[in-house]
């Protein structure tokens, strides 16, 4: 990252930045202090609790940090502040992440825990998960992290194939149980919401003077892809999966912002955002993780249809990010022509993944 890039986001992040009001962070800082034992049972009762006084404003809510530090060590933790936020979706969020930790220990690995929901605050109380963006992180980093970052995503998506009973209340209406218990999905429905967002993204962006827009959907036929995938198993789905959401420390990674989820859906709109995403960055590192990306995720060879439809999905996921950076001056609008030369550009989609699992996933190869 060049001087240049690392100031832009430093003052990016300033700006995300602002100050909480003193009653609320002494409120907080009250509720903290008196449930202590509850949430950190194991620092010592003397243990001092820290919170900062200001909030980093983001599209998922807002996001306070703290600590609480005892002579042994010290405990980091977030305090997700949603102010206006649907109560019942804020509780079905901890409610999801409580029930995934206890039955997918291994796979909740890498996620924040939920301590507390404070429904009087419309504020989630989470772990803290260390580490940057992985957009921001250096390239070492990417490297290190990408390709476990697949297989755990892949795996994620499986839900190891244990679903019990009690999923059965977190299941969307294209979801269903099969004879046998599995757990199958309708695509139709996710695929007909995001072709009709990214024509309209398309019409925007033909209309601000970028007719490739039009051609987003050249040699790509839904109705033809869906039919040739027959049945499609169901896994969870984060809902936001990008570059943005994924914390690099080191050579571990932490998934966050999981705003419904996990919730059970079609696991490939997952694979399409972070496709999307990557694509629409840098040339220099786009198109190199991409590939590495998909060759981890899906591990053995998979269908054509399979891979054409997930050039579908990343293309239609693009087209409306693009399409909200059109019209915002001259700048702007060349970021959308790269982006979208980027996004549109031939790929041979048909190619299956050359890469065998045995070469990703070892045997005791941790996620």
């Amino acid at each position: 990252m060049t001087w240049m890039q690392s100031t832009i986001l430093w003052a990016r992040e300033r700006r995300r930045r602002v100050a909480l009001d003193a009653a609320r962070h002494r409120r907080w800082l009250d509720r903290l202090t008196d449930d202590r034992p509850q949430y950190w049972p194991e620092l010592a009762a003397d243990a001092r609790m820290h919170l900062q006084t200001r909030l980093r404003l983001g599209a998922g809510g807002r996001l306070l940090a703290g600590r609480l530090t005892d002579s042994r060590r010290t405990q980091r933790f977030w305090i997700k502040w949603c102010p206006g936020a649907d109560p019942a979706a804020l509780a079905c969020t901890a409610q999801n992440l409580r029930w995934w930790r206890a039955e997918h220990p291994e796979l909740a690995r890498p996620t924040p825990q939920v301590l507390a929901y404070w429904p009087d605050e419309e504020a989630l109380l989470l772990t803290h998960c260390p580490g940057q963006p992985l957009a921001q992180a250096n390239a070492a980093a990417s490297d290190a992290v990408i390709e476990r970052l697949a297989r755990w995503l892949n795996r994620y998506a499986r839900g190891r194939g244990s679903y019990g009973a009690e999923i059965d209340a977190r299941l969307g209406a294209q979801v269903h149980r099969t004879a046998p218990g599995d757990l199958q999905v309708d695509p139709g429905p996710l695929v007909a919401s995001r072709l009709e967002a990214a024509d309209a993204a398309a019409e925007v962006l033909a209309r601000a003077g970028l007719a490739i827009a039009d051609r987003w959907r050249d040699g790509l036929d839904p109705d033809e892809l869906l039919a040739q995938q027959g049945p499609l198993n169901a896994g969870f789905v984060h809902g936001d999966f990008k570059p943005g959401n994924v914390l690099v420390h080191g050579t571990a990674f932490h998934v966050i912002d999981w705003w419904i989820a996990p919730c059970v859906s079609w696991p490939l709109t997952d694979v399409a955002t972070f496709v999307a995403n990557l694509r629409m960055q840098a040339p220099a590192s786009g198109p190199s993780i991409e590939s590495r990306f998909l060759g981890a995720y899906f591990q053995r060879r998979c269908p054509p249809a399979t891979r054409r439809t997930l050039e579908l999905l990343t293309r239609a996921t693009a087209l409306p990010f693009i399409a909200q950076q059109a019209g915002q001056g001259w700048m702007h609008r060349r970021w959308c022509a790269a982006a979208l030369n980027r996004v549109l550009a031939s790929r041979d989609t048909t190619r299956p993944c050359e890469l065998e699992v045995e070469t990703l996933c070892p045997a005791g190869d941790a996620v």
